[in-house]
């Protein structure tokens, strides 16, 4: 088990899955990262696929997401899996199965944040954010210019 994990809520989507681990699946595990795929889909495509890459060397945890009335709605699966999985981790980074992030391009930043023992990274593309690498030493302005791009999956 890795210090740190990748988690991606999905639902009947397997072929986005699948394209995910192919493009991104051996630099997030060269990066340390257990990938969690948390699937509420009925069927068991996406299981499927996870086990496939799993048996091509990925730390990859599959996760049967089943709780009630939770399973349509994102967000509340976004926290219910933070919860579940923040006592294990170090580090969640949570990324929604449509939006492919380039590990390569962001890994050096974020392995320069955690050496750092920054407690919270929240990446974005340079045209988003006015600045980069900056740090915020309380709560209350940190929830006030950010919090937008906190919610973003994949930030």
């Amino acid at each position: 088990m890795n210090r740190r994990a990748f988690v991606i809520p999905t639902k009947d989507r397997p072929e986005c899955i699948e394209y995910y681990l192919r493009m991104q699946g051996k630099a997030l595990a060269c990066a340390g990262f257990d990938i969690i795929i948390s699937d509420s889909s009925a069927g068991d495509a996406t299981k499927e696929v996870a086990a496939h890459y799993k048996t091509d060397g990925l730390d990859i945890v599959y996760d049967a997401y089943q709780e009630k009335g939770s399973a349509d709605n994102v967000d509340e699966k976004g926290f219910a899996l933070c919860k579940r999985y923040c006592g294990q981790y170090d580090y969640l980074w949570l990324c929604s199965d449509g939006t492919v992030i380039d590990v390569a391009r962001v890994i050096s930043s974020i392995e320069q944040d955690i050496a750092s023992g920054k407690e919270l990274i929240i990446l974005s593309d340079a045209d988003v954010l006015p600045y980069s690498d900056r740090e915020f030493k309380d709560a209350v302005t940190l929830c006030r210019e950010l919090c937008w791009r906190m919610l973003l999956l994949g930030s």
